[in-house]
Parts: C-alpha cells; sequence; structure tokens
C-alpha cells in the first residue's frame, strides 16, 4: 500500500504507479568478468569474420543515429 501511495500521480488525465511487486533497491550481481568475456569473444568474431564486422558497425551506426 506504501508503494502504491507514494508513487501514484496523475498524468494527462490518467493515473500512473509504480510496479508493486518491485523492490526499490534490487539486487545486482556484479558481472563485470562475464561482460569482458564476451567482449572478447565478440572481438575475436569481429576479427575472423569481416563481412560480420561491417554489419556489426552498420547496425551501431543506426542505433547510434537515433539518439
Amino acid at each position: 500500500m506504501l508503494i502504491l501511495e507514494k508513487t501514484t500521480t496523475k498524468t494527462d488525465g490518467r493515473y500512473e504507479t509504480g510496479l508493486l511487486w518491485r523492490n526499490d533497491n534490487p539486487l545486482l550481481l556484479n558481472n563485470k568478468q562475464l561482460a569482458l568475456s564476451r567482449l572478447e569473444s565478440l572481438e575475436r568474431k569481429l576479427k575472423r569474420q569481416p563481412q560480420f564486422s561491417v554489419k556489426y558497425q552498420e547496425t551501431l551506426n543506426q542505433y547510434i543515429s537515433k539518439i
């Protein structure tokens, strides 16, 4: 009930509220080593497959242009 009272607002004639089943302070694990491992794997793939590297770069450029 506290989350409902604390997070409910009226915007443009509609009510918005926070997710009642979510905790404000979720437990986030340290996944730095896993992220680095995935990055290294991706770098190896980009070096081995130049055509994939070109497509990957095009996709990233599209994402960046939407920002």
